[in-house]
């Protein structure tokens, strides 16, 4: 299975860009249509970030308030898959709360698993 696709996230402003078994080009390619206003040398980092072939998974973003992007290696609706989703959706929620200011504590801890609901579900919903 080789899909791409973006997911808003209008709570927080911010997209999610999800690679599912894509080769390294691929991933460049369908980052630089579909993520809005990218420039090459964006692109480029993205390319750097993901070249490490030895994982299942990775999480990067242009910024720590994003956009951010997902790479799986392997479809999610396998259980390996699913558990390589949301260790990479996990990042992806870190980053995204701690940049506005909300640290992992017990008084955050719905906000986090919420939004980590809500990404995962989304991403299946696209499968």
């Amino acid at each position: 299975m080789k899909k791409f696709f973006l997911i808003d996230i209008p709570i927080y402003d911010v997209h999610l860009a999800v690679s599912i078994g894509q080769s390294d080009k691929e991933i460049l390619l369908s980052c630089g249509k579909k993520i809005p206003n990218l420039s090459e040398k964006e692109i480029e980092y993205i390319g750097k970030k993901f070249q490490d072939t030895s994982s299942n998974g990775r999480t990067t973003a242009l910024s720590y308030v994003g956009p951010y992007i997902i790479r799986l290696k392997y479809s999610p609706k396998t259980a390996k898959g699913a558990g390589v989703l949301s260790h990479e959706a996990l990042h992806m929620v870190r980053w995204c709360l701690e940049s506005r200011g909300m640290r992992l504590c017990d008084k955050s801890e719905e906000a986090y698993n919420y939004l980590l609901g809500y990404v995962v579900t989304e991403i299946h919903k696209r499968l």
